[in-house]
């Protein structure tokens, strides 16, 4: 959660609720090439919480295929792309909940994703794509930095899962649908929250949608992840 699931964060729930996968605050991918450099504040990551999954979210394809250099360089176990936000800061930007109206775009952020990673496991380097060298020094530091948290700097170069976080839908549910077009491009792992974007957080999560969407992805390869109003074990099972 922006905000909220910093490095900190994460790295207490690692040591002490050591779940079984890790995910960051959902980074800006356009941010990550050329924003300020405190925007990678938001990767820094200890090695306790492993695996560790880099959350990114935009619009533009061709941003998303460098950012999963970015997640490749940094030592990230998997990269998250996030379709759920619901924030009017993000959506009115065609980002997070917005692209399950647009989804040629979010195959396209998919694919562009999948490809990064594919590019970055086949050698191509961030110099290869023209980055900042000021950046890429930094992202070598961090690297660096983390060696005093027991970490070592991996630079195996090795296909990261790529996943999606998303909702049922935009205004209404669409989920049976839209799940069947993500998973034309076989993501890892598709996480679907039980609301729509205009439901915000607000009403009950919706867990027969949920189900519908779990009996249409349990025939393929990509795991699902239900999401939403689980506030004990009994509910969690």
């Amino acid at each position: 959660m922006d905000g909220v699931t910093d490095a900190p964060c994460r790295t207490m729930h690692a040591l002490h609720g050591k779940p079984d996968v890790v995910l960051t605050e959902f980074t800006n991918v356009e941010g990550l090439w050329r924003g300020s450099d405190r925007i990678f504040r938001d990767f820094l990551y200890t090695p306790a919480e492993r695996p560790v999954v880099a959350q990114i979210f935009g619009c533009q394809p061709e941003y998303f295929y460098k950012a999963a250099h970015i997640a490749c360089e940094l030592g990230f176990d998997g990269v998250d792309i996030n379709m759920g936000c619901p924030a009017r800061t993000v959506a009115n930007k065609g980002g997070g909940a917005a692209l399950i109206r647009l989804p040629d775009t979010a195959k396209a952020i998919i694919r562009a994703t999948q490809d990064g990673v594919h590019d970055w496991a086949n050698g191509q380097t961030l110099e290869d794509l023209g980055m900042d060298p000021a950046r890429i020094r930094q992202i070598r530091q961090m690297n660096e930095d983390r060696l005093l948290w027991g970490d070592t700097t991996s630079h195996d170069r090795r296909l990261l899962p790529v996943s999606v976080k998303t909702r049922l839908g935009y205004d209404s549910i669409v989920i049976t649908d839209w799940v069947q077009e993500l998973l034309e491009l076989e993501p890892a792992n598709i996480t679907l929250h039980g609301r729509t974007l205009v439901q915000q957080y607000k009403g009950e999560a919706n867990w027969d949608a949920i189900a519908a969407a779990a009996e249409i992805v349990r025939k393929t390869d990509t795991l699902i992840l239900g999401n939403g109003d689980i506030h004990t074990p009994y509910e969690a099972a």
